[in-house]
C-alpha cells in the first residue's frame, strides 16, 4: 500500500477579560513579567527546499468529508497494517481519506500542499513532520511551535526580520482546516514505531467499543482558577465532577482523581512542559511528573490541558504526549505550546456536544475566539486524532491496578529522599568514602534541586538547593579531583521566561553561580572533570538545537561543539583515559537520528564523528569504568536494543549489543562500575507500574546475559550509576515517588546462576478458566534448586493486568492471586525466566 521505506528522524516529541487573562501567568509579588519563554527554534527550518509527497492507492470514497493522512517517510512500511486499519475505521465513519508520505520539505512546503487540496476538513500528521515556529513580543520576546500556520490557508504570514521564525499574520486570519499531530518522536521512554502501533491499536479498540472507559468527565481547577466550574463539559457528559476548592486541589488529590477514572480530564494548573504544579492557600502543594502519570495509567481518552507549555511536542517527554504515549488510553490532548491556553471552553465543548468532531470544534473555536487574542491562543494545538469522538456510554472497565510481588533479587537499598511530595530523576557521584545523590524534588511544591550526602557511616540532611519560585530541571552531578561535588541544572528565569544554567558546588553545595545566561532555552546540562570542571548543555539559540561547551574556570569560553545547520540534542560528557573531555549527543534529521562524538581540551575540540550504526538512536551516556571510557545508547531500528562501544584510549572498539527485544522497551541506559571493579551497563525496561532496572556485565570483551539489577517493590525508573552506587526513582509500593539507592554497587550485578528450568513445559491449568484464581502448570526438571519466574498478564489492548515475580523451587501448580478479579474476556499470559519465555492466550469465563 505504501512507498519504499525510508527511515525518518526519531528524535530530535466564560468570556475572556483582563482579569481572566492574567490568571494564566505565574503569580508572584511585584509587577507582571516582561518576558515569555524563549525556547528552541524549529529544527526543520533549514531543511532542503526539495521534498516529495507520495500518494499511495486509497480506498474507495464512502462519504463527503475529506481528510488527509500525512505520514513521515520511513514510518509507512512498519505502520502499514495499523494505518490501513485506521483509514478503514475513518472511512467507515463517513470520511474520505487520502494518504500521503512526506519526505523532506519545510513548513512552507507542507502549507502549500495543504492549500492545493480543495475542500479538505483537516489533516492528521503522523511522525516528525515540518514544524512552523512563531515569535511575538506582546508580552516580551517568545518563540514557540504552532500549527495555526498550517490551519489558516488563506491568511498572509511573514518573517519581517528574516530569522526563520514567522512574526506577522494578516488578511483572513481564521483557520479553514484542523491539524492533529500524532508524533512521539521526542518521547525518550519508548520506541517510536511501537508507540505509534500502540496508539493506533487502542484508537481502533476505542472506536469499535472494545476499549471501555468511565462515562464521566472531571474539571480539576487549581487555586488561581477556582472560580471556574465545569467550563461547559456538561454539554458532552451527564456526569461532570468539579474540584475547585483551593485547599483540596493538590498534587496528591489530582493523582487520586486520575486513578479514579474519567474519559475526559479538564485540568487548570500552573505547568511547565514536564510537570503540573498545584497550589494551596498557604503556598504550593506539589508537582505531578511523567512517571506518576505512567504508573497510574489513567482511563482517560481526552485531556484538556489549561497548563502552560504542556503541549510543546518538540520538547522531550512533554506531558501532552505523555497522556497519549505514556499510558494505555489517551487519544487526544488539547493544549498550548507556550504560556497561555484555550479559553471560553464552551465555544469548544458546545459543538462537540452537538456532534462535531474535536477538530471541527477547534476550527470553530479558533475563528470565534482564538484569533482575537494571539498571545493567549496562537500556541494552541491538537495532539492526537482530532476525529475521535467521546463515546461516553461505556461502563467502567474491570481493569485491575498492576501489582508486583516481591522478587528474589537482593533488596539491600535505602530511601534517600524524605519529602512527602514527588521526587524523581536522580543523579549519583562518588569520591572516596563519600557518595552524593541529587534529584528533582517537589518538596516546595514546585520543582527544585535536592541533594544528600553519605560519608561512609551516615547520611546528611536533605539539602534543597537554591529554592526559587519556579522550575529547576535536568540535574547533573560530578566531583572534581579534590573531592568537591558540583551540581548543575537548568533554572527557569522569571525575567525572560527562558532557562539559564546554574551550578552549585562546595561540601554542601553552598556556592551558587550562573555560568550560562544566554537568552533562550538552555537545558540538559552535563558536568565532567578532567584537569578542570567542564560543562556541556543543550542550547536553542541558532534557529536549531545545538550542543555547547565551556570550562567553569573560564579557561575555555562558551563555544558551539556542533555545526551550524544541523540539529542536536541530549548531550553527555565524561573525562577519558587520555585526559580529554569526551562529548556525545544525538544529531537529528528527517533521515534518522545518530550518535555523534567529539573530544578535546582547552586547546580545542575535534570535528564530530558518528559512532552509531542505526537510524533511530537516542539517550547516549558516556562514563568511565575500570579505566576505560564507554558509550552506551538506545537503538530502536527494529524492536528495542541497548548498544555499547569502548574507547581504548586512542580509538573506539566495534559496536556491541548488550540487550535486544522485539516486545520490551529498553530505555535510558547508563554505565557503571561495581565495587569489585566490574563494568556493567544498566537500563530501564518498560514503563509505568511494571518498569524495572536491568543490567549486563562485561566479561573480557563480551557482555553477559541480561539480568534484573534491583528488585524493589513497585516500579524502578532511571538508573543513575557511580562507582559502587546505584540510584533510581520509584514508589516502594506506596503512592509517593522517592529516590532509592544501593551503596553495595552491585545488587544483582552478576551472571545468572544455574537456577534454570531444564526443558521446561508451562501450560495453563484450566483454559478457558472459570476459577477465581487462574494457575500455571510447571513441568520439567528444575536445575540448581529453582527458578525466578516473572509472570505477566495482558488484556487485548495491551494493558498490564498483573505482573508478579515468583520463586519456583519444584514442578507443580503456580496460583496467580493477582489475577483473581479478572473480568470475562481474552488475555495473554507471559512467563519469562533467564533468557527464556513462554506465552499463551487465556480465556476467562465468569
Amino acid at each position: 500500500m505504501f512507498s519504499v521505506f525510508q527511515m525518518t528522524m526519531f528524535l530530535v516529541m466564560a468570556s475572556t477579560n483582563p482579569t481572566a487573562e492574567a490568571t494564566c501567568l505565574p503569580l508572584m509579588d511585584g509587577p507582571p513579567p516582561l518576558g515569555y519563554d524563549q525556547v528552541e527554534r524549529c529544527p526543520l527550518e533549514r531543511m532542503p527546499a526539495s521534498f516529495s509527497l507520495l500518494r499511495p492507492a486509497r480506498l474507495a470514497d464512502r462519504g463527503d468529508s475529506d481528510i488527509l493522512l500525512i505520514v513521515a517517510s520511513g514510518l509507512e512500511t512498519p505502520l502499514s497494517a495499523e494505518l490501513a486499519q485506521f483509514v478503514g475505521d475513518l472511512e467507515s465513519e463517513g470520511y474520505n481519506v487520502s494518504t500521503h508520505v512526506m519526505s523532506g520539505g519545510t513548513p512552507s512546503d507542507l502549507r502549500s500542499f495543504l492549500q492545493g487540496q480543495a475542500g479538505i476538513a483537516g489533516a492528521i500528521l503522523v511522525g516528525n513532520l515540518p514544524t512552523p515556529w512563531y515569535e511575538m513580543s506582546d508580552w516580551g520576546q517568545e518563540e514557540f511551535p504552532m500549527d495555526l500556520y498550517l490551519m489558516d490557508l488563506d491568511g498572509t504570514w511573514s518573517d519581517a526580520d528574516g530569522d526563520g521564525l514567522l512574526d506577522g499574520h494578516g488578511g483572513d486570519k481564521g483557520p479553514e482546516i484542523w491539524i492533529g499531530r500524532i508524533d512521539p518522536h521526542a518521547m525518550e521512554y519508548g520506541n517510536e514505531i511501537l508507540m505509534l502501533k500502540d496508539y493506533f491499536s487502542r484508537n481502533h479498540l476505542y472506536r469499535t467499543g472494545s476499549l471501555a472507559v468511565p462515562a464521566r468527565a472531571v474539571a480539576f481547577n487549581d487555586d488561581d482558577w477556582s472560580g471556574y466550574g465545569s467550563s461547559g463539559l456538561e454539554m458532552i457528559y451527564s456526569t461532570v465532577d468539579v474540584y475547585n476548592n483551593p485547599s483540596t486541589t493538590t498534587a496528591s488529590y489530582y493523582r487520586d482523581r486520575l486513578a479514579y477514572g474519567y474519559e475526559f480530564v479538564h485540568l487548570m494548573s500552573h505547568s511547565s512542559p514536564w510537570g503540573h504544579t498545584f497550589k494551596v492557600p498557604s503556598g504550593y502543594s506539589g508537582t505531578v511528573m511523567a512517571p506518576e502519570i505512567a504508573e497510574i495509567n489513567p482511563q482517560t481518552v481526552f485531556v484538556q490541558l489549561f497548563a502552560c507549555s504542556n503541549a510543546r511536542w518538540t520538547e522531550p517527554n512533554c506531558l501532552g504526549n505523555w497522556y497519549m504515549f505514556g499510558e494505555d488510553y489517551g487519544l487526544l490532548a488539547i493544549g498550548s505550546t507556550k504560556t497561555g491556553a484555550l479559553l471560553e471552553f464552551e465555544e469548544f465543548y458546545g459543538p462537540i456536544g452537538t456532534g462535531s468532531s474535536p477538530g471541527e470544534a477547534f476550527v470553530q473555536w479558533f475563528n470565534s475566539v482564538g484569533i482575537y487574542n494571539p498571545p493567549w491562543h496562537y500556541g494552541c494545538v491538537l495532539l492526537g486524532d482530532p476525529t475521535i469522538m467521546p463515546l461516553s456510554t461505556a461502563g467502567l472497565t474491570g481493569a485491575l491496578a498492576s501489582s508486583r510481588s516481591p522478587g528474589t533479587e537482593p533488596t539491600d537499598y535505602v530511601t534517600v529522599s524524605t519529602s512527602s511530595y514527588s521526587d524523581c530523576h536522580p543523579k549519583a557521584a562518588a569520591y572516596g568514602d563519600y557518595t552524593y545523590i541529587a534529584w528533582l524534588t517537589g518538596q516546595n511544591g514546585r520543582l527544585d534541586m535536592a541533594a544528600r550526602i553519605y560519608d561512609g557511616d551516615s547520611w546528611s540532611q536533605v539539602y534543597v538547593i537554591d529554592s526559587d519560585e519556579y522550575w529547576d530541571v535536568t540535574p547533573s552531578l560530578c566531583v572534581n579531583g579534590s573531592g568537591t561535588p558540583y551540581l548543575a541544572w537548568a533554572d527557569f528565569d522569571y525575567g525572560s521566561y527562558g532557562y539559564h544554567i546554574k551550578v552549585a558546588y562546595g561540601s554542601v553545595f553552598q556556592n551558587i553561580t550562573t555560568p550560562v545566561t544566554t537568552p533562550g532555552y538552555n537545558t540538559d546540562p552535563d558536568l565532567a572533570f578532567t584537569d578542570r570542571m567542564w560543562l556541556v548543555w543543550q542550547a536553542w539559540n541558532r534557529a536549531e538545537g545545538d550542543v555547547k561547551v565551556r570550562a567553569l574556570d573560564g579557561s575555555y569560553p562558551e563555544t558551539f561543539l556542533t555545526p551550524d545547520g544541523t540539529s542536536e540534542i541530549a548531550p553527555t560528557a565524561s573525562g577519558g583515559p587520555d585526559g580529554d573531555l569526551h562529548v556525545a549527543w544525538v544529531e537529528t534529521s528527517p533521515q534518522g537520528d545518530r550518535i555523534m562524538w567529539a573530544h578535546g581540551d582547552q586547546s580545542g575540540f575535534s570535528s564530530p564523528v558518528e559512532l552509531s550504526s542505526g537510524d533511530f538512536c537516542r539517550a547516549p551516556c558516556l562514563g568511565m569504568a575500570a579505566g576505560s571510557l564507554y558509550l552506551v545508547w538506545q537503538e530502536d531500528d527494529t524492536g528495542s536494543s541497548i548498544r555499547v562501544r569502548r574507547y581504548n584510549g586512542s580509538s573506539w572498539e566495534s559496536e556491541q549489543t548488550v540487550y535486544s527485544s522485539s516486545t520490551e522497551m529498553a530505555t535510558v541506559p547508563a554505565v557503571g562500575e561495581s565495587p569489585g571493579g566490574g563494568v556493567f551497563v544498566a537500563w530501564q525496561l518498560g514503563e509505568g507500574a511494571g518498569a524495572e532496572l536491568w543490567q549486563s556485565t562485561r566479561s573480557g570483551s563480551s557482555w553477559g546475559t541480561p539480568a534484573l539489577l534491583v528488585d524493589p517493590t513497585g516500579p524502578a525508573w532511571l538508573p543513575a550509576l557511580a562507582d559502587g552506587v546505584i540510584a533510581w526513582s520509584g514508589t516502594g509500593g506506596s503512592s509517593n515517588w522517592d529516590i532509592y539507592a544501593s551503596l553495595e554497587g552491585g545488587v544483582g550485578v552478576e551472571e545468572p546462576g544455574s537456577g534454570q528450568i531444564a526443558g521446561p513445559v508451562l501450560s495453563l491449568l484450566e483454559n478457558p478458566s472459570r476459577s477465581t484464581t487462574p494457575s500455571l502448570m510447571i513441568q520439567g526438571e528444575l536445575a540448581g534448586g529453582g527458578i525466578d519466574l516473572r509472570v505477566e498478564v495482558f488484556d487485548m489492548a495491551g494493558r498490564t493486568m498483573h505482573s508478579g515475580r515468583y520463586g519456583v523451587s519444584a514442578p507443580g501448580q503456580l496460583a496467580l492471586p493477582g489475577c483473581s478479579g479478572l473480568p470475562s474476556g481474552i488475555y495473554v499470559v507471559r512467563a519469562t525466566w533467564g533468557s527464556e519465555s513462554w506465552s499463551e492466550k487465556l480465556t476467562v469465563l465468569r
